[in-house]
């Protein structure tokens, strides 16, 4: 991932209240609801992700006439309990959070295809996630940690409405980034 395609990101992510914990080699850890609570942080966070993959998408169509080569992601979303906050050492110390639910949503991530969008159940079925996005249920998988399978959901779109608004974003995204 090169620099700008990083700063889309990062503007994805601010644009939906969530915020780059990390970069981790090709991949970015997004939080949604710490450290600030935040009622709406599966649905902000379920259209981040589909803000991301639309855009992306644009953005390879510039990179594939441009000669470049296209950058794919795969993302897993997931909600639940976690620690958050300050951790490390005194010689470096950032805040952060932990636990299965974190876990899970890396691991779902890597289980995913390029370009999909792979959540929970408990996320799929939310009553404001199942009413604005079209998801679809796939086959459960086994997950690193985990005694049985997960059954997993992938988001393939928003509602009409969202849709439209993720045109209008992306459009203020990269006005602003080039």
């Amino acid at each position: 991932m090169c620099i700008r395609d990083s700063t889309y990101i990062d503007q994805a992510a601010h644009h939906c209240d969530g915020h780059v914990d990390k970069y981790m080699g090709d991949c970015a850890m997004i939080l949604f609801g710490v450290p600030e609570p935040d009622s709406h942080h599966m649905v902000n966070a379920i259209y981040c992700a589909l803000l991301i993959h639309r855009l992306i998408e644009r953005v390879n169509r510039e990179r594939s006439a441009n000669g470049e080569q296209a950058v794919n992601f795969r993302i897993g979303v997931n909600a639940g309990a976690m620690l958050a906050g300050n951790m490390g050492s005194r010689s470096r110390m950032e805040f952060t959070v932990l636990g299965d639910t974190v876990n899970t949503a890396s691991r779902l991530a890597s289980v995913s295809d390029a370009g999909e969008i792979i959540t929970t159940e408990h996320v799929a079925r939310d009553p404001e996630i199942a009413h604005q996005f079209v998801t679809t249920e796939i086959d459960p998988v086994f997950l690193k940690g985990k005694q049985s399978p997960v059954a997993i959901y992938r988001i393939d779109a928003g509602s009409e409405e969202l849709e439209t608004k993720v045109q209008r974003d992306i459009g203020n995204i990269l006005s602003t980034v080039e």
